[in-house]
């Protein structure tokens, strides 16, 4: 069989040696894109309902204007 090239079968790429600091900075910034994804999720979820809340008791709530602060005495 000449001719026949087994290296476009077979390819190996070579690989980056990883040491030991390399995979913990990766294992740390994947378990650090984890919690944002999950506090930016929670987030969203409170504001929807602080949204929703608002909305509701800003409809209940009367207009009466607040009384103005009493100026402070000197001493």
């Amino acid at each position: 069989m000449p001719g026949k090239n087994y290296d476009s079968f077979f390819s190996v790429e070579a690989k980056k040696p990883q040491t030991k600091a390399d995979i913990t900075d990766a294992a740390v910034r994947d378990i650090l894109r984890e919690e944002s994804g999950e506090r930016a999720a929670l987030s969203a979820k409170l504001r929807q309902q602080r949204l929703a809340r608002d909305k509701n008791a800003g409809a209940a709530a009367s207009k009466k204007p607040s009384k103005p602060a009493r100026p402070r005495k000197a001493r």
